[in-house]
Parts: structure tokens; C-alpha cells; sequence
């Protein structure tokens, strides 16, 4: 878990509930933390889901970085740190796409919306073959 000071902690917590109306879902910072990982784990088993289901992972991956963005630069940096290990691990189990998922325009993408996972089962695996 990652230690923030109480205003470090106040910030995060009004991003958080931006990001949560916006969304017309409620998010913590440990829920948001536990989708990404739990996504990593999944693709590191052989990702099944459909290819709405990854990229509806994959934006998980976008709410997190809203809130590196957002947040004061040293929470901002605390969670950074924390993510970048999750991250990495995303990294080292999956492969680079021929283009990114979503809409996203050429050279715009983050890293993630631009990774196929090594392990590919079920659903997504009949998706990108086709």
C-alpha cells in the first residue's frame, strides 16, 4: 500500500470522485489499484475475455494514469511507483501490436492500449485471429 500525507490523501480522494461520477461507477484508489492487477493476473493465466473485455481492462489503466496526472506531484509520483512495478509485469507478458486497441490515433496510444497478451485463449484469442 502506498503511504500519502492527509492533503496528499484529500487530493486523491476528490480525483477519485470526479473520475467515479464521471464514470457512473464509484472507484477507490485500492479498487482501481486491485482492477489493474487483477486484469495482469488474468493475462498472465491466458486472457479469455472478449476484445470489449480487454480494452474495457485496458481503461482501468487509463483511470489510474488520470490520477498520476492530476494528483500533486508527489502523490502524483507515490503512485506512479507503485503502478510502474504492476506495469512492468504487463510489460514482460504481453507483446507489442501491429496497432493500438480502441480508437485511439497512431503514435497516441499509451503503451498499454498497444500490447497483445502472450498468453491468448478463448474469445480474444478467436478475435485477433480473425
Amino acid at each position: 500500500m502506498v503511504e500519502f500525507s492527509k492533503d496528499e490523501q484529500k487530493a486523491l480522494e476528490e480525483i477519485i470522485s470526479r473520475l467515479s461520477k464521471r464514470a457512473k461507477q464509484k472507484f477507490t484508489l485500492d479498487s482501481l489499484l486491485g482492477k489493474w492487477s487483477a486484469f495482469i493476473a488474468d493475462v498472465e493465466k491466458g486472457y479469455s475475455g472478449t476484445v470489449y473485455d480487454y480494452t474495457n481492462d485496458l481503461s482501468v489503466r487509463d483511470l489510474l494514469e488520470e490520477l498520476i496526472i492530476e494528483a500533486p506531484p508527489n502523490a502524483g509520483a507515490k503512485l506512479m511507483a507503485a503502478i510502474q512495478k504492476l506495469d512492468q509485469k504487463f510489460i514482460k507478458l504481453t507483446q507489442e501490436a501491429a496497432f493500438p486497441f480502441g480508437s485511439w490515433q497512431e503514435g497516441k496510444a499509451p503503451f498499454w492500449w498497444k500490447r497483445i497478451p502472450l498468453k491468448l485463449r478463448g474469445e480474444l484469442k478467436e478475435d485477433l485471429e480473425q
